[in-house]
Parts: structure tokens; sequence; C-alpha cells
């Protein structure tokens, strides 16, 4: 009777076992997929800070005297035609 309990037990240590030598071998490729990641990331930090040291600021900066008047006045327009519309 014991010596079957026993048997029970070492089955279920193997099985713990198992399962944890799978977690410790997923915990490696989850760390090799975490360091190509932040590799990648790293790769487009400095992609992007080149595009953005690029970019002409002063000239959009000027743009948006230009694209606020224009879409204040079309939604100026579009409530005028709703009114217009619903008399």
């Amino acid at each position: 009777m014991i010596e079957k309990r026993l048997d029970k037990i070492e089955g279920k240590l193997d099985a713990i076992v198992d399962t944890i030598s799978r977690i410790a071998v997923q915990d490696e490729r989850i760390k090799g997929v975490e360091k190509d990641i932040s590799a990648l990331w790293r790769k487009w930090d400095v992609d992007i800070t080149a595009h953005i040291a690029q970019c002409p600021k002063e000239q959009v900066k000027w743009l948006w005297w230009i694209v606020c008047p224009m879409g204040l006045s079309l939604l100026a327009i579009a409530v005028t035609l709703i009114a217009v519309v619903v008399r």
C-alpha cells in the first residue's frame, strides 16, 4: 500500500520536474525574444530620431497658421449648410 502511494508520488514528482524544465526552456526563449525586441526598438529609435532631426520645424509651425483658419472656415460652412437643410 505504501509502495503504491510512493510510486504515485514519484510519478507526480517526475511530472513536476518535467513541467519545471519546460518552464525554464520557455523562460530562456522569452528572454531571447525580449532581447530581440529591445534591439529592434533601439534601431527604430535611432531611425525616428534621425527623421525628426530632418523635419522642417519652422515651416510646420507656420503651416498651422494656414491649417487652423481653413479648418474653422470649413466647420462654419458645414454648420451653415446644416442650418439651411434643417429649415
